[in-house]
């Protein structure tokens, strides 16, 4: 058990943290076969890195915090997206 001045801290209470997984990165195609999978795969923090292509699908990033981006960097990366 931790301690401060005012008594002692119950270990339950830093558990979260010590537990806490590194980010991940999740590559589409190679891992996962599309965007989505690889979205539907991470966890918060994670990022899903694409190689360059064409997707035809539609995503939902379902409100995760995770970064989309692109293996081939800024000059070959272009997200389309359509209603």
């Amino acid at each position: 058990m931790l301690s401060d001045r005012r008594g002692l801290w119950p270990a339950s209470l830093l558990s979260p943290l010590a537990c806490a997984a590194p980010a991940a990165d999740l590559h589409v195609p190679a891992d996962y076969p599309t965007i989505q999978a690889g979205i539907d795969a991470a966890s918060d923090g994670d990022s899903v890195v694409v190689a360059p292509g064409t997707y035809a699908a539609p995503i939902a990033m379902s409100g995760k915090r995770i970064t989309l981006r692109s293996s081939g960097g800024r000059r070959s990366r272009r997200l389309t997206a359509q209603r």
